[in-house]
């Protein structure tokens, strides 16, 4: 009776620069992420570096996926090419997988896709599977339109500000900035440093978090500062600027009677 298969599901998206093995796996790739940008008519190729870090030979496919809604239509399979696409490693060993990038001539904004490497551990039991995100934004057609959304102050040792961004744009960006958190009295009461983190997709609202000073947040009226930029490999950064007042009630609930951009 064959034993049943568990899954391990990894994915690099952020802006890492290798992906490490977790106990469960048996692989390092690098880079973890690849942002591009390419041209119609004009190849863009480059290597992922899959290193077998246990003491048993590992077999390894690699397989293409979509990435996320919001994108050029075009099937990953249509504009990336990987090879190879099946891996024999020896313990220790390293091998590269070349990719291709070639952009369809009616492609707009960004192409984007997963790279995934598959492996089993566990003498077959559990299969792993690393994520690498390609992104390759189609040179002379980005646009990035953004939004700050309402923010929102949540309590909490340390307390954290949950920070919105709608990305109506067809090219990803990571915000990255801070945010300074005033009293009514016009005291600043910490300052959250929000570090890169998971992009911003096309199409999409993703909601970041950056963590204030440890020091507890009393009920009261509060000011939210944002200075922020979105960074993209494709366009030039855009700044997200926004002042927003709230109260913060006695059982932690946060309310914006009103807020606006500057």
């Amino acid at each position: 009776m064959s034993r049943p298969r568990r899954w391990a599901w990894l994915a690099a998206c952020g802006l890492a620069l290798s992906l490490r093995p977790s106990p469960a796996a048996a692989l390092s790739v690098e880079p973890g992420v690849v942002e591009l940008r390419a041209h119609a008519g004009t190849p863009a190729e480059g290597v992922f570096h899959v290193t077998n870090d246990t003491e048993e030979p590992v077999e390894v496919s690699v397989v293409l996926e979509s990435l996320a809604a919001g994108y050029a239509p075009a099937a990953p399979g249509e504009w990336l090419q990987v090879s190879p696409t099946h891996l024999q490693l020896s313990p220790g060993s390293r091998q590269d997988v070349a990719y291709t990038v070639r952009v369809p001539t009616e492609a707009r904004g960004e192409l984007a896709a997963m790279v995934v490497f598959e492996h089993s551990v566990g003498a077959g039991t559990v299969q792993v599977r690393f994520g690498m995100a390609l992104y390759a934004a189609v040179a002379g057609t980005e646009a990035l339109e953004l939004t700050l959304d309402p923010m929102q102050l949540i309590p909490g040792s340390p307390a954290f500000v949950r920070i919105p961004v709608t990305n109506r744009g067809n090219v990803h960006c990571r915000p990255e900035g801070t945010v300074t958190v005033t009293g009514a009295d016009g005291m600043v009461q910490g300052r959250a440093v929000l570090p890169v983190q998971m992009p911003a997709h096309p199409g999409s609202t993703a909601h970041f978090s950056a963590a204030l000073p440890a020091t507890p947040l009393p009920p009261g009226d509060y000011e939210l500062l944002a200075d922020l930029t979105c960074q993209s490999v494709a366009v030039t950064p855009v700044p997200l600027r926004a002042r927003q007042a709230g109260q913060l009630d006695a059982d932690g609930r946060w309310s914006v009677p009103d807020a606006a951009a500057d």
